[in-house]
């Protein structure tokens, strides 16, 4: 994003880029994510009796998706919109931006909680 900033006839290109990757890659990664973890935890033998990390990160997944959902894809939307609408110096673009800068890390803190979970298993 900074790079497309100085040149800034990229910056739509680099939007359209990462909102395909959330739209086609990552969301539907995040969709069979507990689909293959649940799987995976039958196949070794745990239940959510006696791997409570397990609910824990199930927990954090259902946050991680409503974030997401609620928050980081409608940011990129809107970035979009307002540099189509508005060009790259718009108010509402570096508001939208602004709103994706902080959801963003916060999504990748989740995830990695998650994996921190499902790789330690720390009794909970």
């Amino acid at each position: 994003m900074t790079r497309a900033k100085r040149e800034p006839e990229h910056l739509a290109f680099s939007l359209r880029g990462v909102k395909f990757i959330d739209d086609y890659i990552a969301n539907p990664c995040y969709v069979l994510l507990p689909l293959t973890g649940i799987t995976l935890m039958w196949r070794a033998g745990y239940t959510f009796n006696n791997a409570h990390w397990a609910g824990f990160a199930l927990v954090l997944w259902v946050v991680l998706a409503a974030v997401s959902i609620g928050a980081y894809s409608p940011a990129l939307r809107g970035q979009i919109r307002a540099l189509e609408r508005e060009g790259p110096s718009s108010v509402s673009l570096q508001s939208f931006e602004r709103r994706a800068r902080i959801v963003g890390p916060l999504l990748g803190a989740i995830a990695l909680a998650i994996v921190y979970l499902m790789v330690v298993k720390p009794s909970l």
